[in-house]
């Protein structure tokens, strides 16, 4: 009996676990033109403008996302992502301005400093979801007048935990997040 036993954990690890690809996944971050996030707000002649003191990672392990199927997911791009989703809101109400690196600092209405706290996704057998969580201090004139943190997710069909899949899955929780920003952003420059 032990001997079928043992040729049945062998068939069951081969049959289960044989063809899982356990190799990382490496997700170049690009805010798709695609998935461009479009403002709520009514544009304006002089919108109002924010500036991005900075975005910075305070997660402890920076490059990990966490796990699709049985692969992990790893990005270098993160910040640069963030950034690129920021800048694309306001929609003639309000412009986001990130300085380049070494330059002036820009003349603005509000200031905020970003920072990302959380950045995962996690995979069934038919699901996977990507959670991005961000916190934003503004402050204008060099005082601060609000802390918010604003959480976005996407949970959607696991088809192959491909590359692609992830990063759209990354997206849509991203933009969901920014959803929630940019009426907070359209408050603040009316206020």
């Amino acid at each position: 009996m032990s001997s079928i036993y043992r040729l049945g954990v062998v068939f069951f690890t081969l049959t289960f676990n044989g063809c899982a690809s356990y190799d990382p996944v490496h997700i170049p971050m690009q805010f798709d033109d695609h998935d461009r996030f479009e403002s709520t707000g009514s544009i304006s002649s002089s919108p109002c403008k924010i500036y991005v003191a900075q975005i910075e990672d305070k997660r402890l392990n920076r490059q990990n996302l966490g796990r699709a199927a049985s692969s992990t997911v790893y990005t270098k791009d993160i910040i640069d992502w963030i950034g690129q989703g920021l800048v694309s809101l306001g929609g003639g109400i309000y412009k986001v301005v990130i300085p380049k690196e070494n330059s002036e600092p820009v003349m603005s209405d509000y200031k905020i400093s970003v920072f990302l706290k959380k950045a995962y996704i996690h995979s069934l057998s038919t699901s996977k979801s990507a959670t991005l969580v961000l916190a934003v201090n503004y402050s204008q004139k060099g005082d601060d007048i609000k802390y918010s943190l604003y959480r976005g997710s996407d949970t959607s069909i696991n088809w192959s935990s491909s590359q692609d899949e992830i990063h759209g899955a990354f997206n849509a929780a991203f933009i969901d997040l920014l959803d929630d920003l940019d009426k907070d952003l359209i408050e603040l420059c009316r206020s």
